[in-house]
């Protein structure tokens, strides 16, 4: 057998977070609007979150939001943020 986590809907979300902010350097909400869309009602307003949250971090351009230069040692703590936000009262993604 294998050995390994099931991801879920809401962890693939959270990887694609994760992917585009630590291997990017940037989030494209409309991207994850198109491939999540099961979640369009709440991606908007945690994306936003996020701009809020780290406003000397990230900056939003459109439906870009842009990891600043010299921000990047933030990315991992971006992700979780966004994760905590998705799950709210759940357990961690597998995927953080």
């Amino acid at each position: 057998g294998h050995k390994g986590y099931v991801i879920d809907e809401e962890d693939q979300l959270v990887a694609d977070v994760i992917d585009q902010v630590m291997c990017r350097g940037a989030l494209d909400e409309m991207k994850l609007l198109h491939d999540h869309a099961q979640f369009a009602s709440k991606i908007p307003s945690l994306v936003q979150e996020l701009v809020t949250v780290f406003p000397k971090a990230l900056h939003r351009t459109g439906s870009q939001i842009m990891l600043q230069p010299g921000m990047e040692a933030l990315a991992r703590v971006i992700a979780a943020r966004f994760d905590r936000a998705l799950h709210e009262n759940d357990i961690h993604s597998a995927a953080i």
